[in-house]
C-alpha cells in the first residue's frame, strides 16, 4: 500500500431545477476498497500497518481496530496493563485530532474567519492553545507507540514506553484541563446554526479486553459483526461524537457534560465541536490518570501463533467508529478482509444533510463555488478533509 492515504476529492452530484435544489448524489473517496483487495494474501502480522494507510487523520483507531480483529481471529488476549496502554494510545489520538477539528475547521468556519490565521489576529491565546494541544497529542501518541505508530503490533507492542518518559508529559497534561475547558468556554459563544436530524446512532460499546466487541444502539446492544447487515438494510447510521454523546454519555464526567450545556441528546452535526470539546476534556483526564497508575508491563506482547479464524476488531477514533473484519487461513494469511470507515458508514446520513441543508441555504444568486462553500463546511462536521475536497456535477439526466 502507499505510504500516502488514499484520497481524492468527493463528488456532489446535483440536480437542479428552477433554482431549487432537487436531488442530490454523494460520492466519497472509498480507500478502504483497495485496502481490502491489498490485504488478500498479506501476513496476519502486516495488517495494521497496511490498514493504518488508509487515512492519514485516523491511523491510530485503523490500527487499534486491525490489531483487534486479527487478535481475535487467533485466539490471542491482551494483558490488561497492555489493554490500558493502548487506550493511552487512543486518548492521545483524541487529544490531537479533536484539537486539530475544533480549532482549524469547525471554530474558524462557524466563527466567520477564512483561516486559523486570520482567527489568530483575534483570538491569539485560542490559536496558541489548539497548537499546543495538538503538539501534545502527538507527543503523547510518539511516547507510547513510537513515530507513526512504530511500535504496535499484534499482540500488544513491539517496546513499550519508560514510565518515566511518560510522566514527563504530566505537567502538559495538566495544563491541558484548563485549556479543554477554555475550549468549552470559546465554543459557548458560536450562534451555531438550526440544523436538528433524526440521526439512527451507532457507537463502539465498552468490552472487557477478552470479550467480543459489541455496539450501542438506540434499541440495545448488537454485536460488532451486525454492522454489515445493519448498514444494507438502513444505510443512514451515523457514527462519531453525536453518537457517541447520545449512547454513551454516562461515561463522561458530569461536570464536562453541565459545561458543555447540551442536555440529554444533541442532533445538531454543528454543535458536534462542542462534544469534541468533551470529549477532549475526558481524553485528557482520562490520559492522567492511566500515566499516573502506570507501570512497566511485564512483557511488551502476548504470544500469537498463526491460525486459522475469523475475527472483528473496532475502535472510536475521534471522527467515529472504525471496523475491521478478518479471516485467516492456517498459516496466517488474510484470505478476507472487510473494512468500514466513518465516512463510509456515515455516507447516507451525510448525503440527506447535504440534500435538506442545500435545500434550506441554496439561492437563486448563489455561484457554485459558494454552493460547494456551504457543503464543505456542512461535511467538515464529519470530516474536515472533505472542505476542500469536493466537486460539484450536474449530470445530463436528472435521474440521481
Amino acid at each position: 500500500m502507499p505510504d500516502r492515504p488514499l484520497t481524492q476529492a468527493g463528488t456532489i452530484y446535483l440536480n437542479r431545477q428552477d433554482d431549487q435544489v432537487r436531488a442530490l448524489r454523494l460520492r466519497l473517496p472509498e480507500p478502504e476498497a483497495a485496502a481490502t483487495r491489498w490485504l488478500c494474501g498479506r501476513d496476519f502480522s502486516e495488517v495494521p500497518a497496511l490498514v493504518q494507510g488508509i487515512e492519514s487523520w485516523s491511523r491510530v483507531p485503523a490500527a487499534l481496530s486491525a490489531c483487534r480483529a486479527v487478535e481475535l481471529a487467533v485466539g490471542a488476549t491482551l494483558d490488561p496493563e497492555l489493554a490500558m496502554l493502548r487506550r493511552l494510545l487512543a486518548c492521545a489520538d483524541w487529544i490531537r485530532s479533536h484539537s486539530r477539528h475544533i480549532y482549524t475547521f469547525q471554530a474558524v468556519c462557524l466563527m466567520g474567519f477564512p483561516s486559523l490565521i486570520a482567527m489568530g489576529r483575534a483570538y491569539p491565546a485560542a490559536v496558541n492553545r489548539a497548537r499546543r494541544l495538538a503538539r501534545l497529542g502527538g507527543d503523547l501518541l510518539n511516547a507510547v507507540a513510537g513515530p507513526r505508530l512504530a511500535h504496535l503490533r499484534v499482540g500488544g507492542f513491539s517496546q513499550l514506553p519508560e514510565a518515566r518518559a511518560l510522566r514527563a508529559l504530566e505537567p502538559a497534561l495538566e495544563w491541558a484541563r484548563q485549556a479543554a475547558t477554555d475550549t468549552i468556554s470559546l465554543l459557548s459563544r458560536i450562534p451555531f446554526p438550526r440544523f436538528d436530524r433524526d440521526y439512527r446512532f451507532l457507537a463502539l460499546d465498552a468490552a472487557d479486553i477478552s470479550g467480543s466487541l459489541q455496539l450501542a444502539t438506540a434499541h440495545g446492544v448488537r454485536p460488532l459483526a451486525a454492522l454489515e447487515p445493519m448498514l444494507e438494510q438502513d444505510g443512514a447510521c451515523h457514527v462519531g461524537p453525536l453518537a457517541r454523546y447520545a449512547l454513551l454519555r454516562p461515561q463522561l464526567p458530569s461536570a464536562v457534560i453541565a459545561s458543555s450545556k447540551l442536555g440529554r441528546e444533541c442532533r445538531n452535526p454543528f454543535k458536534s465541536v462542542t462534544v469534541r470539546a468533551s470529549e477532549l476534556a475526558w481524553a485528557v483526564d482520562e490520559a492522567l490518570a492511566i500515566i499516573r497508575g502506570y507501570r512497566v508491563p511485564a512483557r511488551p506482547a502476548v504470544a500469537v501463533q498463526p491460525r486459522a479464524g475469523a475475527g472483528c476488531g473496532g475502535a472510536e477514533g475521534a471522527l467515529g467508529l472504525w471496523s475491521v473484519a478478518i479471516e485467516l487461513d492456517g498459516e496466517g494469511k488474510v484470505r478476507n478482509a472487510r473494512i468500514f470507515t466513518p465516512s463510509s458508514i456515515n455516507r447516507r446520513a451525510m448525503e440527506r444533510d447535504l440534500l435538506d441543508y442545500l435545500r434550506l441555504r441554496a439561492r437563486p444568486e448563489q455561484h457554485d463555488h459558494l454552493l460547494l462553500k456551504e457543503a464543505g463546511q456542512l461535511l467538515g462536521n464529519y470530516d474536515p478533509s472533505l472542505f476542500q475536497r469536493l466537486q460539484l456535477v450536474e449530470p445530463e439526466t436528472s435521474d440521481l
